[in-house]
């Protein structure tokens, strides 16, 4: 009879992975909500508009339930947190939180982000071309700068991606593969080499997760690679989106000429 409970729970706990052909491209912005919605960027009916939508999970087929009243310029960055949305708009420079009712709570602008992600706390960081990294929290009213123990700015070296931690801390994948954990100091300290490396994600099992070519690597925190994951052969090759969902497995999409495909994973449960 223990056996058998135990058996249910593994089950249980180990939700099966999803496939969900989508209406829209995921690479102009993509999200999963906390209600389980999706949410997309996509081209308005003006030129050069981009419109934000979001649609229910209706069985196999999505059905559209909400346009947001914004209109945006570029790709998005889209950012779930229990408030509401982080939008950044990598064309305009527009940061701001959108509750799920359309109205901004707060907004911002910056200059060209390369890359957007959110932390822990929910505040999101930022590396520009000029590899400073910047941060807006709830305190500030801009993005400032993340600066060193001796109040200089943190300044990178070739970044490719940032996986903020929370508390200060990040990790930081450059463009040769080096992956390196910031801590409150501003000191970076490399603990891994995934050489190709594309995107990283803070994993559940310590460390990052790497993503490379269609193959996700974990990284452990003593630096020991380990392959966990392969994109199904039957997928485009185009797999460039990678998030994390709020119930904690991997958001992996890319585009069809139908639209696109959403894959939702869970490779770390039982690692």
């Amino acid at each position: 009879m223990i056996h058998a409970m135990t058996m249910c729970l593994v089950l249980l706990a180990a939700a099966p992975d999803e496939r969900v052909a989508v209406p829209h491209n995921p690479n102009h912005g993509f999200a999963i909500d906390y209600d389980g919605s999706f949410l997309f960027a996509h081209p308005g009916k003006a030129e050069g508009e981009v419109v934000l939508t979001r649609f229910a999970r209706d069985g196999s087929r999505l059905r559209e339930t909400f346009t947001y009243p914004q209109k945006f310029e570029g790709v998005l960055e889209l950012m779930p947190t229990k408030r509401g949305l982080v939008i950044v708009d990598y064309e305009s420079g527009f940061v701001g939180l959108v509750d799920r009712r359309g109205k901004i709570v707060w907004e911002t602008r910056t200059r060209y982000p390369n890359v957007a992600r959110l932390d822990a706390e929910g505040n999101p960081w930022f590396f520009f071309n000029s590899d400073i990294v910047g941060i807006k929290t709830s305190d500030s009213s801009e993005v400032e700068p993340v600066l060193e123990e001796s109040g200089a700015e943190i300044v990178l070296f070739a970044p490719a991606d940032i996986a903020p931690i929370g508390g200060g801390k990040f990790y930081l994948l450059d463009q040769e593969g080096g992956i390196h954990l910031f801590g409150t100091s501003g000191k970076a300290a490399l603990f891994g080499e995934v050489v190709g490396g594309q995107r990283i994600l803070v994993s559940k099992l310590g460390g990052v997760l790497v993503f490379r070519s269609g193959t996700l690597i974990h990284v452990s925190p003593s630096g020991k690679k380990r392959s966990i994951w392969q994109t199904p052969s039957d997928l485009p090759a185009n797999i460039r989106h990678l998030s994390r969902a709020p119930d904690g497995r991997l958001v992996m999409a890319g585009s069809t000429r139908e639209g696109g495909i959403v894959l939702i994973i869970d490779p770390e449960a039982g690692s």
